[in-house]
């Protein structure tokens, strides 16, 4: 037998025992089969007997006599614990690697980085034998807007204010604001970290007000750590905060959006609407009326202004008159 198929078959048996049940009446070889099925594994229920069968001639597992089919299971309730990753658990891993590394405290990422690294392994010896191991490489994410690089933040300062998060203590904050040539302190009750794009914030209290702020994370150019607990704010959510429009830069306040858009515009919003209620009229063969209830921010301005020469607000009158004075100023740029 070849080295590949040595490699192969061990694996094989390897998912086998890690789905071997420890109590009740056991899998059958069908039920096995389709386990390695599920990682991706093509096998026949021969070869899933024949494995079974030489599994059972090294470790404490029987098959029943009694029923048919043949269910196996461990015998008085032992199992060896397994270490390692599927093929499925190795995909899982890759996608937190990939989108939720920002996300995750220090000390949680240390103790997975090893796991990471294992999963790129399993992922990568098994690429010829299973089309899950390949499907890391067939799927991806792209912002929807421009293309940009994550501003750099520092490991030690994210560290830090991690280990605040978790543990509800309080920071000492130098932060640079955008625009402002000296760095600022503050006193902070960090509440939670929300990825943006490429941006990273800080969802946080300042100490002695009631407001909820966000600050930029690589605009802290350093944290001193306290060991003062503070109780959070009992109102506070991060799925109520979310809701409330505060990551897309707004007040919370909503606005009843009345525009005239293109017929192409008004295609692509059908598909992807900006609200539950948005409604779209027809007005005319390359026209649509459309209304929707919106958060009232800088999002929607700046969206308003990426689709500038399809789109003419009609209400709020403020917005269009906003709307307008930066279309002005951008076409003066060109003149």
């Amino acid at each position: 037998m070849s080295a590949a198929n040595v490699t192969n078959t061990l694996y094989r048996q390897w998912l086998l025992l890690q789905h071997v049940p420890q109590i009740g009446e056991g899998a059958s070889n069908a039920e096995l089969r389709q386990f390695l099925m599920d990682e991706g594994l093509d096998v026949t229920l021969r070869t899933v007997q024949r494995d079974m069968e030489s599994i059972c001639q090294r470790f404490p597992i029987y098959s029943t006599i009694e029923t048919k089919p043949l269910r196996w299971r461990w015998m008085d309730n032992r199992k060896i614990d397994i270490q390692g990753v599927s093929i499925n658990e190795a995909l899982s891993l890759m996608l937190v690697e990939s989108t939720m590394r920002q996300l995750l405290p220090g000390s949680v990422l240390k103790c997975l980085r090893p796991s990471f690294e294992h999963a790129r392994q399993v992922l990568q010896a098994m690429k010829s034998q299973s089309d899950v191991a390949g499907w890391f490489e067939k799927v991806g994410s792209v912002p929807p807007g421009m293309s940009q690089k994550p501003p750099l933040i520092d490991e030690t300062v994210l560290s830090l204010v991690q280990d605040a998060l978790l543990k509800d203590q309080t920071l000492q904050v130098q932060y640079q604001a955008a625009h402002q040539p000296i760095a600022k302190v503050y006193q902070l009750l960090p509440l939670a970290l929300v990825q943006r794009g490429v941006m990273l914030y800080l969802v946080a209290q300042v100490m002695g007000e009631t407001a909820i702020k966000l600050f930029a994370m690589h605009r802290i150019k350093g944290v001193t750590t306290s060991e003062l607990h503070q109780q959070r704010p009992a109102t506070f959510t991060l799925s109520s905060y979310l809701q409330s429009g505060a990551m897309q830069f707004s007040n919370g306040q909503q606005v009843q959006l009345q525009a005239r858009v293109s017929a192409m515009l008004a295609d692509h919003l059908s598909e992807a609407p900006l609200s539950d209620d948005m409604q779209l009229t027809v007005i005319d063969d390359e026209h649509f009326h459309l209304q929707a209830t919106v958060h009232d921010s800088w999002q929607l301005s700046w969206w308003l202004l990426s689709y500038s020469d399809q789109i003419e607000v009609l209400a709020p009158e403020t917005l269009r008159q906003s709307t307008k004075a930066k279309l002005q100023a951008a076409l003066a740029q060109y003149q």
